[in-house]
């Protein structure tokens, strides 16, 4: 018998002055057999937790930035990038993984 499984975690970090981060990290892993449930769970927590640190890490650096430049000049810069030409090098490398995007 095969399963899905999908494990998460999610946080809320106060980084003081009233405010606070939100990390949050999400993974399912699709067709595992039955037997090796356990073994796929433990090594899939240990891959959430490191994702979890990077989300973290990143997060603290996103909001430094709108902390220096104010959050109105941050959406306004935002606003006036390429969105989609930023998103196009992930995905490509995603879909070279023979992931489904």
């Amino acid at each position: 018998m095969k399963l899905d499984l999908t494990l998460g975690r999610s946080l809320t970090i106060n980084t003081g002055n009233y405010s606070s981060i939100k990390p949050e990290v999400s993974i399912t892993l699709n067709g595992i057999e039955l037997d090796n449930l356990e073994e796929s769970s433990y090594h899939l927590t240990q891959l959430i937790s490191v994702l979890m640190d990077v989300q973290i890490s990143e997060s603290k650096i996103k909001m430094g930035e709108i902390k220096e430049q104010g959050l109105s000049t941050f959406i306004e810069n935002f606003m006036e990038s390429d969105i989609a030409k930023k998103m196009e090098s992930p995905i490509n490398e995603l879909k070279k993984m023979d992931l489904s995007i």
